[in-house]
């Protein structure tokens, strides 16, 4: 939050450093696919504004196991943290209200979660476990801490018409490739820990759940370009 208010300063600073355009300031409250976002903007030239906002929200996900118990799969569940600030700058070509922008996401965006057996045995990779032997697993899978990000979009927080007004946006953050990581807790309770031991049973299940990160991992690779979409309203102070 302390980058984000001196990155805030540096904004209101920087207009009348270049002496290109009377400095004003506009705020804008939005909902996003990057969650619920609160943003200021500042002009740098009729044409040019310089803006950056944070986003937050949490979304948790806790899916009913299947009533036939048929299947063996592995049961997730998990929250999506989105957590991150934006700095953008926004050319209005024309000098209304449309505009084409690019900037850099700090991303703090994550899944957190863990997975349970919710039937006697479960696949784990390509072998099955006792869900005792498979206990609770934990998994996180997160981001590039910087993302470029590029779009478009309609209203203008300091534009010559005082009070509110809407902007909406459309662009992309490119967030890379999403990385997965599985931890297991209180496993190795069942039938193969005690036939082979705790630690050779342990290393079994560690092997297999290399195989579940990378079945994962292949999975989240289609989130490598995070769609962003906004709608909001602005008001200009100044």
């Amino acid at each position: 939050m302390r980058g984000f208010f001196g990155l805030l300063g540096a904004l209101l600073l920087l207009p009348s450093a270049v002496h290109a355009y009377e400095p004003n300031l506009g705020v804008a409250a939005r909902v996003s696919t990057l969650g619920l976002s609160l943003e200021m903007t500042t002009a740098v030239t009729e044409k040019f504004n310089l803006r950056a906002g944070v986003n937050q929200f949490d979304y948790d996900y806790d899916p009913e196991p299947e009533e036939d118990g048929s299947g063996n799969e592995l049961t997730y569940n998990g929250t999506l943290d989105l957590s991150s600030l934006g700095t953008y700058a926004d050319w209005h070509p024309w000098g209304g209200a449309f505009r084409l922008s690019a900037g850099a996401i700090f991303n703090g965006n994550e899944i957190t979660g863990s997975a349970r057996c919710e039937q006697a045995n479960c696949e784990v990779g390509d072998e099955t476990f006792d869900s005792d032997d498979i206990g609770t697993l934990s998994a996180l899978i997160d981001f590039d801490s910087v993302a470029p990000y590029v779009g478009l979009g309609w209203g203008n927080a300091v534009a010559a018409d005082t009070g509110f007004g809407f902007q909406f946006d459309l662009g992309v953050m490119f967030q890379g490739t999403p990385q997965v990581s599985l931890t297991s807790n209180n496993s190795c309770q069942g039938a193969r820990g005690t036939a082979l031991g705790t630690a050779a049973c342990q290393a079994e299940l560690d092997a297999e759940l290399t195989e579940e990160e990378q079945e994962l991992q292949e999975e989240a690779e289609d989130f490598e370009l995070y769609p962003v979409i906004s709608l909001g309203v602005r008001y200009k102070f100044f």
